[in-house]
């Protein structure tokens, strides 16, 4: 039986660059996924002939609870939730959380490689 370190809940971009970062550090690492595809909102398929990408469109939701969604206006920025929570064991990656680029794709990679970091710390007993 294989035995992982990491699991890594979703394979968008801030998952696929968490893993990356943890297996280049030789962490055994385990992706989970719950779609057919990876890639999360950076995907794309093909239906009917054509290739469609997914987009931000394909996971839309209206929010129902303004002070759940996190703005971009300034002053806002300390809503939005770091890698780093105090719940053992669980570190947070998306383009959500506190990082410069406020939901990009840059944001959700920057965000998996700053996961992924303070997972290797925690490995590394810091």
């Amino acid at each position: 039986m294989r035995r992982y370190e990491v699991i890594v809940i979703g394979a968008g971009l801030a998952g696929l660059a968490c893993a990356w970062e943890l297996v280049r550090r030789r962490h055994r690492v385990l992706v989970l996924e719950r779609e057919p595809v990876i890639g999360g909102r950076a995907s794309s398929w093909e239906e009917n002939g054509m290739l469609v990408e997914s987009g931000f469109q394909r996971q839309s939701r209206v929010v129902s609870h303004p002070e759940d969604f996190h703005s971009l206006a300034p002053g806002y920025d300390h809503l939005r939730p770091g890698q780093q929570t105090d719940v053992p064991g669980l570190t947070l990656a998306g383009d959500y959380t506190r990082q410069p680029y406020f939901a990009t794709m840059e944001g959700a990679v920057l965000s998996g490689q700053r996961a992924a970091a303070v997972v290797a710390r925690r490995f590394a007993g810091g």
